[in-house]
């Protein structure tokens, strides 16, 4: 009784996304002229007891951009986040994966897509650096790297931020999401649209986050 929690409850990527979202996710671009290739990433949702992150559930990567049919054209996508290490960001392409950011994991940052991805900064997902036009990293408990450019109208997707629970929340668990589709989605709290990465040019559904008592 009288404790005081901060709830922080990450937005989703966006397409166009200048500068770091709410709550981390990488910006799909340094600079801001030209954007228009990939999504930023998804932002951490976490309970804070004072400066103690008990639970954090990691935000998912920005989309990348190709222009193949492979995979549903959807062989660049971002990594899913959560879990103990977020995914990596994907680059399907010609099998150029090293395109694509890293996710984060308990101890590190993702770093950037292969060349000039940006890495991760902490919570933090990592931006992309001056013409690389991948996907943004998703923030987390660590944040991911951003995507990189592989050739013509084909950068790599961002990493997923991981997820964590602190030793002060015995009963936590943490769960990795599967590309665009956040896990658990039959748990009776959850909401149509949270933590589900956005379709072509359209943005990311933002975090939950629901407290019983």
């Amino acid at each position: 009784p009288g404790e005081t929690l901060t709830i922080i409850v990450g937005r989703g990527g966006a397409v166009h996304q200048t500068g770091i979202g709410y709550a981390g996710g990488g910006a799909a671009t340094a600079n801001n002229q030209d954007n228009r290739y990939c999504g930023g990433g998804g932002g951490r949702s976490a309970v804070v007891r004072e400066k103690d992150e008990l639970i954090v559930a990691g935000g998912g990567g920005g989309g990348g951009s190709t222009r193949s049919w492979l995979f549903w054209g959807k062989g660049n996508s971002g990594g899913a986040g959560g879990g103990v290490a977020g995914k990596n960001g994907y680059s399907q392409y010609e099998g150029k994966h090293a395109y694509g950011g890293r996710g984060g994991d308990q101890n590190s940052a993702g770093a950037g897509g292969e060349v000039n991805g940006g890495p991760g900064d902490g919570p933090n997902g990592g931006t992309i650096k001056i013409n690389s036009w991948g996907g943004g990293g998703g923030g987390g408990w660590k944040g991911g790297g951003s995507g990189a450019y592989s050739e013509g109208n084909t950068m790599g997707g961002g990493g997923g931020g991981s997820g964590h629970i602190s030793e002060k929340a015995a009963f936590a668990i943490t769960r990795t999401g599967t590309q665009r589709q956040c896990p658990l989605q039959t748990d009776p709290d959850y909401q149509p649209g949270v933590g589900i990465g956005g379709q072509d040019n359209q943005k990311g559904g933002n975090g939950l986050v629901v407290i019983r008592w």
